[in-house]
């Protein structure tokens, strides 16, 4: 039972002494957002807000952006260099200098015992340009490793490559402002309410302008599935399985711009021979997605004036 339903009280922002705004982007997920973190007198970041003109965010960010400044003072963060000389031991705080002299040292040790590709690196995809940059010549140039890698080689990497492949270049051909010029929308393995709260934001003015229908390809029964209007439940790892079975309706019942695809693609004729293998009754068995319903979202997809296409990590 609700209580006290009239009862209204005001709300209370507190004054966080902000001195100076300083620009920055956000770098929890890869939306882009611009932010502001706002300094007090003592040069400490007590607060963090949206950049108004920014082309992406248009002066908002999701809970993470608005509460980024506080990463700076969160319990658990490194803050000191540890050393210990055995894994089971605790470990105990040091000196930087310390620590970077035992590392050197341990590098070099490996490095003469075992040979130079001995000693690997392994990076994080949050750096910024120039620390990348950096870290590849100290990895290569400097301590002489070829065993460089990073987590974007089992996330990004595959991507990169299908978009040089395809495309000519390393990134997607679209960008955020095409929501408000498409008439359909299907999302591959995406939860952008909780994955890219400021993309879904923007997804979803341009939805309630343009009225498109968002249909949703994930096993999973995500926010953004829940708000979809057709939610395809395909079976894990048969993503490209559902791809070829769409074009396959697209191709065999005339709906693709045959001028564009002369004038502007190579390899048709391959493709067309693989994507005949998947017709809708074959693919279903596969993917767990009926014929008709394939044959609908193919149809649906082919015959808007401009659709448009995302996906994020929960595709194979």
């Amino acid at each position: 039972m609700l209580l006290n339903r009239t009862q209204k009280n005001p709300i209370k922002i507190t004054d966080k002494k902000v001195v100076d705004w300083k620009y920055a982007t956000c770098g929890y997920c890869s939306t882009g957002c611009s932010i502001e973190v706002g300094l007090n007198e003592q040069g400490h970041a007590v607060s963090s807000r949206g950049v108004g003109g920014a082309d992406v965010n248009r002066g908002k960010l999701c809970l993470k952006g608005i509460m980024e400044h506080e990463l700076f003072n969160s319990a658990g963060r490194g803050d000191k260099p540890l050393m210990r000389d055995h894994w089971h031991e605790e470990f105990t705080e040091t000196t930087w200098d310390q620590a970077i002299d035992k590392t050197a040292a341990g590098i070099k040790e490996v490095q003469e015992k075992h040979g130079r590709d001995a000693f690997a690196v392994i990076s994080t995809g949050q750096m910024f340009t120039e620390e990348f940059y950096t870290l590849g010549k100290l990895t290569r140039g400097l301590i002489g490793t070829n065993n460089y890698d990073g987590n974007t080689t089992l996330c990004m990497a595959s991507a990169v490559s299908g978009y040089k492949r395809s495309f000519g270049s390393d990134g997607p051909p679209g960008c955020y402002e095409d929501f408000e010029h498409t008439d359909c929308l299907i999302a591959w393995g995406s939860n952008l309410p909780e994955q890219h709260p400021i993309i879904y934001w923007r997804m979803k003015e341009a939805q309630e302008k343009r009225k498109f229908p968002l249909i949703v390809v994930d096993p999973r029964v995500t926010m953004l599935a829940q708000n979809a209007d057709i939610h395809l439940t395909v079976t894990p790892g048969t993503d490209i399985v559902l791809m070829n079975a769409f074009m396959y309706v697209i191709l065999n019942e005339g709906l693709q711009d045959a001028e564009y695809i002369e004038k502007n693609t190579n390899g048709y004729d391959e493709l067309k021979a693989e994507v005949d293998k998947y017709d809708p009754v074959t693919a279903s068995k596969i993917c767990g997605i009926d014929e008709d319903t394939i044959r609908v979202v193919a149809r649906l997809f082919a015959k808007a004036n401009a659709a448009m296409q995302i996906w994020t990590m929960g595709i194979i």
